[in-house]
């Protein structure tokens, strides 16, 4: 019978070595360029208008925190990501037929950051405990 542990790439060892330790000076390097990057995605957002929807980009820095920075780093680059997003959208005013949509959006756009960004940092802490 035919394992699947017995497949060549299975058994050879993992080729990216994980670093468990990143230098504090990395982490804060880290850190500003997740924040700059959400001003940057912000402007953008907004400059760009209603032609445009550049919500997916806000996964980036969200990435970024929640991977090489931790977990908690991680929410709290989510909840900056979801104010700028709503602060992008509000300032746009898009006359929205209800005054809750802009609010419901941001909400909607911010539990989907929160997702990501516990699975991001759980898949990093299940690849360690693996390797």
């Amino acid at each position: 019978m035919y394992k699947i542990s017995d497949t060549a790439y299975l058994r050879k060892k993992s080729l990216i070595k994980p670093r468990k330790k990143i230098s504090p000076a990395i982490l804060v390097l880290i850190a500003a360029a997740s924040i700059a990057l959400i001003g940057i995605i912000g402007w953008i957002d907004y400059r760009t208008g209603e032609e445009l929807n550049v919500t997916v980009f806000y996964v980036l820095p969200i990435f970024l925190s929640a991977w090489y920075a931790g977990r908690w780093f991680g929410y709290f680059v989510v909840v900056q990501s979801a104010a700028v997003f709503f602060f992008a959208d509000y300032l746009l005013f898009h006359g929205y037929s209800n005054a809750l949509t802009a609010y419901l959006n941001s909400s909607a756009i911010f539990i989907f950051f929160l997702i990501v960004s516990h699975i991001l940092s759980s898949l990093k802490k299940s690849y360690f405990a693996e390797h």
